[in-house]
């Protein structure tokens, strides 16, 4: 994925980051029409291409891949393009290069910058273009190592190669082609006539780094390009850049780094200075336009401390419902003997039963049944009916009856149902967020609920939960990170034996983040998100483990992991959500259970 659930950046980001840049200048590619694909563009067979032409501006974008997409293979080849110039074999010297599984946009005819420059062809990508100042800049883009040739129309362009060994041109009739090697990044410049040109050579992992960020203008869009501005700079190094502004003769940027970092900019010429959230940095620019500053990391810091380990654990029965004495006076009753629910299976009894017709909609449920014994009963039949990784637990005047687990079907007939847990008083976190256990109902999921009747225990080895049934645990911890400073945060599950059949539920700060199932899988890793992961305030971590074997359950490992520290200019705040005072009064009165 592109960004991970816990906010960090991973290897596509770079790609999505890539051709949106792309995308976004490249105004041609939206009115363009398919021409024809195939095989035949290439002097490879392995190579398939599709060309996209704008029949209004002559530009084309020729889309090549591997014939067969998951081949592996290296690919040299050379591409034919019909363009103003008339149909070429590009490039004239050398090849193009298809590493496996990888893909290009070769543009033909394609036009940019304020001074309209028209790029004939390139075999390097277009990352993005943009104007700084009097001079028009392109950033051109291949796999490091490959060799490159672009072809821009110009009338009477000077430029100095002496620092670029790598690269070489030729002038003919208008056309000035650079052939190259990619490696890093390599700035050219080109005065034509009375216009400036600047052509950002880059291989594609330095590329990756780089980012446009739109300078903000007036208005309600202004923050959006090409609707509120067209205005960006060019900015290399950091792991994100969330914001940029020209201030008088300083670039202000704003964003996350990953560690000590060189950021490099291209420039307006009256811009002298850069900061980095808001801390000016030393800093030199060079005569091409281009500022370069060292943005040093404070970490690692002893001013990050180490994250908490869960200890000090309070555990509860949860399942007082199998009592024969349980008071379920406040359950709904199963009395319901029609449906329009003519899409679910057929019913098995006289009642209705399924869940969502009398409000229940997710999470765990709990039925309780009741008949009259004639003392002839040999044995009782449910039908229960549920996905693949659905399961159930049964019992008879709290005697433990068995569980089933995936697609199950058993028949089941009382004369009177009672279920719990509709209508939940926490509107603010919604009815889905918690189920039907009994303390999902009193709220010991909640910040501040008053566990201190609760007995002392673990769900881990030598914890857990001893038999058949579901115990509840909560605890408390306190994650002390500086401002500044993003550490994104997961809850790490041991997994036990896959011969273990147990469930649980994971709560914080009330929020329920995520279910683990032991003998199904396969997340192991939930995120603590942000806002909800308090960074201000003590933190509840809540859980129901719920055995379905009658050995009993526990989890082999349970502690919090980091994804990275980052610097960042992001403030986060708690979110502010009603806790166990602000609910108390809507709850069931909270009665401790002996842990199970």
């Amino acid at each position: 994925m592109s960004i991970s659930e816990s906010r960090v950046a991973g290897p596509k980001m770079n790609e999505m980051r890539l051709q949106g840049l792309f995308l976004r200048v490249s105004r041609d590619l939206l009115s363009s029409t398919l021409i024809a694909n195939g095989t035949n563009y290439t002097t490879s067979s392995l190579i398939h291409t599709a060309e996209l032409r704008n029949l209004d501006t002559g530009a084309a974008f020729y889309f090549s891949r591997h014939d067969q997409s998951t081949s592996t293979a290296l690919t040299t080849t050379q591409l034919t393009v019909t363009t103003s110039a008339g149909t070429i074999l590009i490039p004239s010297t050398g090849s193009l290069t298809f590493n496996g599984r990888d893909s290009k946009i070769i543009v033909t005819d394609y036009v940019f910058g304020q001074n309209n420059f028209k790029m004939l062809y390139s075999t390097a990508e277009v990352m993005t273009w943009t104007t700084i100042g009097s001079t028009d800049v392109i950033i051109l883009y291949a796999p490091s190592g490959q060799s490159g040739e672009t072809a821009i129309q110009l009338t009477n362009p000077v430029l100095d190669l002496s620092s670029f060994p790598n690269i070489s041109s030729k002038f003919s009739n208008g056309l000035l082609t650079l052939n190259y090697i990619t490696g890093g990044s390599q700035l050219v410049q080109i005065q034509n006539g009375n216009t400036n040109l600047a052509v950002f050579i880059m291989d594609k992992a330095t590329a990756n780094t780089w980012h446009a960020p739109v300078l903000t203008q007036s208005g309600t869009f202004g923050n959006y390009f090409s609707i509120g501005s067209n205005a960006t700079v060019l900015v290399g190094g950091p792991y994100l850049v969330r914001s940029a502004a020209v201030i008088n003769d300083t670039l202000a940027l704003a964003g996350d780094l990953n560690g000590t970092t060189t950021i490099k900019a291209i420039v307006p010429p009256n811009v002298e200075k850069i900061t980095w959230n808001s801390q000016l940095l030393t800093s030199s620019k060079n005569s091409s336009g281009l500022i370069s500053a060292i943005a040093q990391s404070s970490f690692p810091s002893p001013a990050i401390p180490p994250l908490p380990t869960l200890t000090r654990w309070k555990v509860s029965g949860s399942l007082p419902e199998i009592s024969p004495d349980f008071d379920d006076s406040g359950f709904a009753t199963g009395s319901q003997t029609t449906t329009n629910y003519t899409n679910l299976p057929v019913l098995a009894g006289d009642k209705v039963l399924y869940s969502q017709q009398y409000g229940f909609y997710g999470g765990n449920l709990i039925f309780r049944g009741h008949f009259n014994a004639t003392g002839q009963e040999t044995a009782i039949q449910t039908t229960v009916q549920f996905g693949f990784a659905g399961g159930y637990s049964a019992w008879l005047n709290g005697v433990f009856l068995g569980s089933s687990q995936g697609n199950s079907t058993v028949s089941f007939t009382t004369d009177t149902w009672k279920g719990g847990a509709a209508n939940t008083p926490d509107t603010f976190r919604g009815y889905l967020n918690e189920g039907g256990l009994y303390a999902e109902r009193v709220g010991a999921h909640l910040p501040d609920f008053p566990d201190a009747s609760w007995a002392d225990g673990t769900p881990l080895t030598g914890g857990g939960v001893k038999g058949a049934g579901v115990n509840f645990f909560r605890t408390t911890f306190d994650l002390r990170v500086p401002a500044g400073i993003d550490m994104p945060v997961r809850l790490s599950i041991t997994p036990s034996a896959i011969t273990s059949n147990f469930r649980a539920q994971i709560y914080l700060n009330g929020w329920q983040i995520g279910k683990y199932i032991n003998n199904i899988g396969p997340q192991t890793l939930f995120v603590l998100p942000a806002g909800i992961l308090r960074r201000n305030s003590t933190n509840t971590l809540a859980l129901s483990l719920w055995s379905l074997d009658g050995g009993g359950a526990s989890l082999a490992g349970l502690n919090l992991v980091s994804d990275g520290t980052f610097e960042t200019s992001f403030q986060f705040n708690d979110y502010v959500t009603p806790d166990y005072a602000d609910q108390a009064h809507l709850r069931p009165a909270a009665i401790f259970d002996a842990p199970m």
